[in-house]
């Protein structure tokens, strides 16, 4: 089976990073929504620096908030990706390296490390 565009969007993790991105900037958008406009008064530069401490503070919930709803949101979406492209992997087959220094090879799978979450160890032959 030839590599597809979406082979690669998931072996270079590109859901992650959109997840690692977006949530916290929609909770950065709904904040400021929430807030309304910014003063633009500078008399009111108590009110600005609040302003900016409270989307900072959206911020880093943001971030929060992905780190701990990632694993149950991206874990089944990785684990149905990997089901489509044969997952579990047994020891003799054929895969394809998408990613890294060894990138388009096809090697033969040597072991999986069940310890290691299901890593696979793979013969690159003597390079």
């Amino acid at each position: 089976m030839k590599a597809m565009r979406v082979h690669y969007f998931y072996a270079q993790n590109w859901p992650a990073r959109i997840w690692i991105v977006v949530v916290p900037s929609l909770c950065v958008v709904l904040m400021a929504s929430a807030l309304g406009s910014p003063p633009e008064i500078a008399g009111f530069q108590a009110a600005a620096k609040s302003y900016l401490f409270l989307l900072g503070l959206a911020l880093f919930l943001g971030i929060c908030v992905a780190a701990l709803l990632g694993p149950f949101i991206l874990g089944p979406l990785y684990h149905y990706r990997a089901e489509l492209n044969g997952y579990p992997f047994q020891p003799g087959d054929r895969v394809e390296i998408l990613v890294g220094a060894n990138c388009g090879r096809v090697v033969r799978v040597v072991e999986e490390w069940a310890f290691r979450g299901g890593e696979l160890r793979v013969d690159l032959g003597e390079f």
